[in-house]
């Protein structure tokens, strides 16, 4: 027996496809057309013409009837941008799912390097990469890894900056206007990270496991017990700033630090 969608005539498919733009999710893996086209050989019929209509109405291609090596749906989704409608294989820094030519990431996704979220607004990776130990509530914010000079530049989405900004502006509360304390503070989150052995890693978007220590290392990080008891206090004093426990929730009233 078909489906109730597989009986929908297809100028009523195509309408309902036409809803299927790409979403705009850095943990997105497939396009919602691929997903349809692989519910049966019908639907992936109905799905291939579909884009085949688009590439001849947006680029001006006309595809084979049929192809062995050759589908119009993986010629739309992934050499097509989303944008522009462009030839482009190139895809977006921070939706690595969508295709999206250079000149239309820059338009529709604003962003801004690691390293200027820390000069402009003393943020930490700790601040930006959640959720961690620090802020073990806090969602993950829209990154990605721009290549440049032979290396990885590391991008976050600019309203997400923002955002992250004003909330942890909130929890310092007045500490966010003292600029000597706020210009120490990514430091310190970096010193914390080192003790913890963790590394940002922007190729997949994830911490890692860093370097062990070394017999040249401080005092603090000679030992599994030494760095534990340095990560500890060090995490207390940062959540007490911020006026939260541990977990991330309020703390009322205020928390001390000896």
């Amino acid at each position: 027996m078909p489906s109730q969608l597989d009986a929908l005539p297809p100028e009523i498919l195509f309408n309902i496809l036409s809803f299927t733009e790409p979403t705009y999710d850095p943990t997105l893996i497939s396009y919602s057309l691929n997903a349809l086209a692989g519910t049966n050989k019908h639907l992936n019929s109905v799905v291939e013409e579909y884009a085949r209509g688009l590439l001849k109405q947006h680029a001006n291609i006309t595809p084979r009837k049929s192809s062995k090596i050759f589908t119009c749906r993986r010629k739309w989704l992934a050499e097509i941008c989303q944008f522009c409608k462009k030839l482009s294989k190139r895809t977006a820094i921070l939706y690595p799912s969508l295709t999206c030519c250079r000149a239309c990431d820059r338009e529709h996704f604003p962003k801004m390097t690691m390293t200027n979220a820390t000069q402009d607004y003393n943020l930490s990776k700790l601040d930006l990469f959640t959720p961690n130990a620090l802020h073990p509530r806090l969602p993950r914010l829209a990154t990605g890894a721009y290549k440049v000079m032979g290396g990885n530049a590391v991008m976050v989405a600019e309203a997400d900056v923002l955002a992250r900004r004003d909330h942890v502006y909130k929890l310092l509360g007045e500490k966010a206007q003292d600029a000597s304390y706020m210009r120490k503070r990514p430091a310190t989150h970096n010193r914390i990270t080192q003790h913890l052995g963790i590394v940002w890693n922007c190729t997949n978007g994830s911490w890692g496991k860093g370097s062990g220590p070394s017999s040249t290392l401080p005092k603090s990080m000679r030992t599994e017990e030494d760095r534990k008891e340095y990560v500890k206090k060090a995490l207390q004093k940062e959540w007490a700033a911020m006026n939260v426990n541990k977990y991330g929730f309020p703390q009322d009233p205020p928390i001390e630090f000896d």
